[in-house]
């Protein structure tokens, strides 16, 4: 069995990231919860110049029990930290300490990576395979300030589907018009240009050093979210529909992406008609623009679920919807129900495999005995001719298309059971001649040596 723990390193990174976390949790929670209004960043600014000193910092009693906070949110090394520059602080030391009690909880393992200088981290859940197998993968991604641990126990994809590998990547401070326009939480940049977009190169990244491994099976790539993760699964699907074998977005829109073309791959959208944040009139329209594209009829139910229909389509498109009565908070059987959509399609996709495999002819393997100088085709027994109906003394008939007269009462001419017939140690040789034609010439010879045979 193959089974992937975290490094050393990794270990020891992540309890020096909880222990930081439980020393400095007060004032983190406190900036988290505040960051919108900055009513503590407005308290230890005394000056109110929204910048931060480190005589400023001094004062405050955090800095009596973490002399080195400051320096952490100063990220530019200026000598100054502003009101961005702590909420991010506070995001990440908040996210490290969910992640390390994620970690300790579910066994996952934080993989970490370097893109343009930037390092990205993502809490990775491995099963264990044996030598050669390969899981399904899927790629979990959090809401607009969200966290990677926060979505892990929002989706439990991780406890409906053990067999499978599940990815809960960690967002960067991304700005959003509507709740984030300064960019202090958490998120992902779902417009703008694809080769540019940090978190497309991300996801590239982790999905080929994932492949690498040879752990992953390529057509069993899921990917799904909730809200701001929503919108960028379909930003996904545009933009690497090729790399995916569904998708499940919930609370999210693809205005943006209309007019682009993109693989029809199964689709299952969750949705709240009470959704303050993203309006179900977005959505809706999300979803009749997928029921044109994908050509589908009147919607049938889905399962035993009395929100989630499926739309069928003539063309064999998959397309499901689940629209409740909440608001925008992610229902708590989500999980389960996109853990079950998924599921459903690597069943398809694996029995599809097994009946090809079941309708290639088998060859049987090459003979390993040793030839003993004799070349293996000349030692084949030729295959046994077709034994033809017993005959009597006398008649004609036809062998390979020459007329033959028989004169022994048995199954076939004699020179195909010459070996048998030499060990036979009475009764007459069988004489057979081979005539032009039925009472030809030759019919004489072929009379006296059956009588001399006879009297012998």
């Amino acid at each position: 069995m193959i089974d992937f723990k975290p490094s050393r390193q990794e270990t020891i990174s992540m309890t020096s990231l909880s222990f930081v976390a439980v020393i400095v949790l007060a004032v983190t929670s406190t900036l988290h919860a505040q960051s919108g209004r900055g009513r503590f960043f407005d308290r230890l600014d005394r000056n109110g110049d929204g910048q931060l000193d480190r005589e400023e910092f001094k004062l405050a009693r955090i800095a009596r029990r973490n002399p080195r906070m400051f320096d952490r949110m100063d990220s530019d090394g200026d000598g100054l930290v502003t009101r961005k520059e702590a909420a991010r602080a506070a995001a990440a030391i908040q996210a490290a300490a969910d992640e390390g009690s994620v970690a300790a909880k579910d066994g996952a393992t934080t993989m970490r990576w370097t893109i343009d200088g930037e390092e990205r981290t993502a809490l990775v859940r491995l099963p264990k395979l044996a030598k050669g197998e390969r899981a399904p993968l899927v790629f979990v991604w959090h809401g607009h300030g969200g966290r990677a641990g926060g979505a892990a126990r929002q989706f439990g994809i991780q406890d409906h589907w053990p067999e499978a590998i599940v990815v809960h990547p960690q967002g960067l401070p991304t700005p959003r018009k509507r709740t984030d326009p300064e960019g202090l939480r958490s998120g992902w940049r779902v417009d703008g240009p694809a080769a540019t977009n940090r978190d497309l190169k991300f996801f590239d990244l982790m999905y080929e050093d994932l492949l690498e491994r040879e752990i992953v099976d390529p057509e069993l790539v899921y990917s799904t979210g909730h809200s701001n993760g929503g919108g960028f699964t379909y930003t996904l699907l545009v933009e690497r529909g090729d790399r995916l074998a569904a998708i499940a977005p919930s609370s999210s829109a693809s205005s943006r992406h209309r007019g682009r073309s993109f693989p029809k791959i199964p689709i299952f959208h969750l949705a709240g008609r009470n959704d303050a944040v993203v309006k179900m009139a977005w959505q809706q329209a999300t979803i009749d623009h997928l029921r044109r594209i994908y050509a589908c009829d009147d919607p049938e139910p889905w399962g035993d679920h009395p929100d989630c229909r499926t739309h069928p389509s003539p063309e064999g498109h998959l397309l499901v919807t689940c629209v409740h009565d909440g608001t925008h908070k992610l229902p708590d059987a989500a999980g389960q129900l996109f853990t079950r959509f998924f599921r459903d399609h690597a069943r398809s996709v694996r029995a599809a495999r097994t009946e090809v495999d079941n309708n290639i002819p088998k060859v049987d393997p090459p003979d390993s005995s040793p030839s003993r100088g004799v070349d293996r085709v000349e030692r084949r027994r030729p295959p046994r001719l077709p034994r033809e109906k017993k005959t009597s003394i006398g008649e004609v008939v036809k062998i390979d298309g020459i007329t033959t007269q028989l004169f022994w009462g048995g199954c076939a001419p004699h020179h195909e059971r010459r070996q048998d017939q030499r060990r036979r140690s009475r009764g007459p040789r069988p004489i057979c001649c081979r005539l032009g034609a039925p009472g030809g010439a030759g019919a004489e010879q072929v009379a006296s040596a059956s009588t001399r045979g006879r009297r012998a």
